[in-house]
């Protein structure tokens, strides 16, 4: 697995910009443009911390710190699940498309692991924060 997860985060890494242009696609990411890459870049430091094995220093400073301000502007957990759901689909559509074939079943089963631990811990993030 440390081989797939090294040729994924070289494969965010080569082409940064894929989770802008993902992101505008999600009906849920309706953000301002900053807003928007504020998040996109804490998410991509969180995902290259996970995959390169360091901890979860990022993680744990995106689900104190940003998803409690995108719950204050608004935005419910469905809302936050749903756009995670669509995000994580779309994104490792278009990792998997980058993968050797050797490497796909793998690297699409990790990014599916990735994506329902991320969701879940921002769903619990946020109805602890919309209760509140």
């Amino acid at each position: 697995m440390e081989d797939v997860a090294a040729h994924l985060a070289e494969t965010i890494r080569a082409r940064p910009e894929r989770l802008t242009t993902l992101a505008q696609r999600v009906p849920e990411a309706d953000y301002a443009p900053d807003e928007l890459e504020q998040l996109l870049r804490g998410f991509e430091q969180m995902l290259l911390e996970d995959l390169d094995g360091q901890g979860h220093t990022a993680r744990d400073l995106y689900l104190e710190t940003a998803i409690p301000a995108v719950v204050a502007s608004g935005r419910t957990p469905a809302m936050l699940a749903s756009g995670i759901t669509r995000f994580g689909i779309l994104l490792s559509s278009d990792i998997a498309a980058d993968l050797d074939r050797e490497r796909r079943a793998e690297g699409i089963a990790w990014l599916a692991d990735f994506f329902a631990r991320f969701c879940s811990d921002v769903t619990e993030t946020a109805v602890r924060e919309a209760s509140t």
